[in-house]
């Protein structure tokens, strides 16, 4: 017998819950029947979609994935699409999926696909990614070549695919997917922005290196110019030197951007005439007691203003240097604003903090690995004790002391938040067992807890703002 209607489009999965969703974008019942029926119809075209998502193929045979329009509009007046994919030419078309406002981006035009790619954006995302769905999260693709540059490049030329998604890490970062030429394009790779650009040269943050050992030697003569201070972890190892210098560089340029490009804080970066050199204040002040500033040259990646790595740096150029480069030294790059007014780094131990179930379940569930290793094994009743006498205790002695809980710069949502440190045992010492980090709600007057940090991690966050002064918290040099 000769299929007809949506069974002659390709195979249909789950057909019940197909019918439910469009019912449910359009706003009323709908059957079966009349998809068939305007199937069927002279009405219905198909357009065949490239890797892009675009329709730009002529034939059925040349693409992995096809569309056809609707009849019906969504309860929003949308245009909704239906579309079917498949993975090889070869293959079946398996649909059908209903899209509104959303690019269906086909990952098999791509390259190989294992199974692991799946389990490992979920595990990243926190939810079920499968082969099934996981066009609805994929937002772009673009070429890449092995120097990081995406603008006129073809498939050919590339190095990387790279897949932009919709959504985020527990860190709050945005998921990108990328494919790696091995002969041919195989396997995704998710991460991040920053772990993506891992892969052109060396580079942290924003700041591009041709090797290694070029950013070793960049972080040691910051070191070197700057007022003496403690950059290295104090309790843990680093694979690196001056780990606590490297984060505090990327943060701050990232927290510099945000302000010239979101705040439209014209001096917190500085440009050349052409726009091919940039200098930055970096908020350190060098052994002769002038502002440290960093110059170096834009290398564009892409046709966002914010798409660029910053190479050849240099240390404190001097003004006949920075006029050869086309600056203009009238300007002078300001360092970053973290916050309005003092008050908003002040800690109010008049405030109440929120010890909440969750929050409670979080730190000593989810997060019990940065306990010391003497309390991991106590039962978690216990230690919800213990926490709240501590969080009681370390609140006293604020009431006394408005340092002792220190402020620190969050990154990932650009807010202060506050470190407060916690002596399980009630014993007042140079050393606490840890820190929680608060997060003010003025509305409430209110701190809500958030997570636990070493001090180490704790030290590194505080130090964006400021050079801790509070002993528990400030490394010995």
């Amino acid at each position: 017998m000769e299929k007809r209607g949506l069974y002659k489009l390709g195979y249909i999965e789950n057909l019940e819950e197909l019918i439910s969703e469009l019912s449910a974008l359009i706003g009323r019942d709908v059957e079966k029947t009349d998809i068939d029926e305007f199937i069927e119809s002279s009405d219905y075209k198909e357009e065949y979609i490239d890797e892009f998502g675009k329709p730009t193929l002529n034939k059925k045979e040349e693409a992995l994935t096809f569309r056809f329009e609707l009849p019906w509009k969504s309860t929003n007046n949308e245009v909704i699409y239906g579309y079917f994919w498949r993975k090889g030419y070869n293959d079946n078309f398996i649909g059908c999926y209903w899209f509104v406002h959303h690019t269906f981006i086909n990952i098999y035009y791509h390259g190989y696909v294992g199974s692991k790619c799946f389990e490992s954006i979920s595990d990243l995302s926190k939810l079920e990614v499968s082969e099934k769905n996981i066009f609805r999260y994929i937002t772009k693709t673009t070429y890449v070549n092995s120097k990081g540059v995406h603008k006129n490049i073809s498939k050919g030329d590339a190095a990387f695919i790279r897949l932009d998604t919709n959504l985020k890490d527990s860190f709050g970062n945005i998921i990108i997917g990328w494919f790696s030429k091995q002969k041919k394009f195989k396997d995704i790779t998710w991460g991040n922005k920053e772990s993506f650009t891992k892969n052109f040269g060396f580079t942290f943050g924003k700041f591009k290196f041709n090797t290694a050992k070029d950013s070793k030697e960049f972080l040691e003569r910051v070191n070197s110019s700057a007022i003496q201070e403690n950059w290295n972890y104090k309790n843990n190892k680093s694979a690196i030197n001056f780990p606590i210098l490297k984060s505090y560089l990327e943060h701050e340029f990232d927290r510099l951007c945000y302000e010239y490009y979101s705040l439209s804080s014209k001096h917190s970066l500085i440009f050349n005439s052409d726009e091919s050199c940039i200098i930055f204040n970096t908020n350190l002040i060098n052994k002769f007691g002038q502002d440290l500033i960093i110059s170096g040259r834009i290398e564009r990646t892409g046709n966002e203003s914010e798409d660029f790595f910053i190479s050849d740096l240099a240390l404190s150029p001097s003004k006949n240097e920075l006029k050869k480069q086309g600056f203009d030294t009238s300007k002078e790059p300001q360092p970053p604003h973290f916050f309005e007014s003092l008050d908003e780094i002040l800690f109010h131990s008049e405030w109440e903090i929120d010890m909440s179930f969750e929050s409670y379940e979080h730190i000593l569930l989810y997060r019990d690995f940065r306990l010391p290793e003497e309390y991991r094994s106590i039962n978690k009743e216990s230690m919800g004790r213990k926490l709240t006498d501590s969080i009681n205790f370390a609140k006293n002695i604020a009431k006394k002391n408005y340092k002792f809980i220190v402020p620190m710069y969050y990154p990932a949502f650009r807010r202060v938040q506050f470190l407060m440190p916690i002596y399980l045992e009630s014993t007042f010492s140079n050393t606490p067992d840890f820190a929680l980090v608060l997060t003010p709600v003025p509305e409430y007057k209110m701190y809500k807890l958030e997570t636990i940090l070493t001090l180490d991690e704790a030290y590194q966050d505080a130090r964006l703002i400021a050079k801790p002064e509070e002993v528990w918290l400030r490394p010995r040099i």
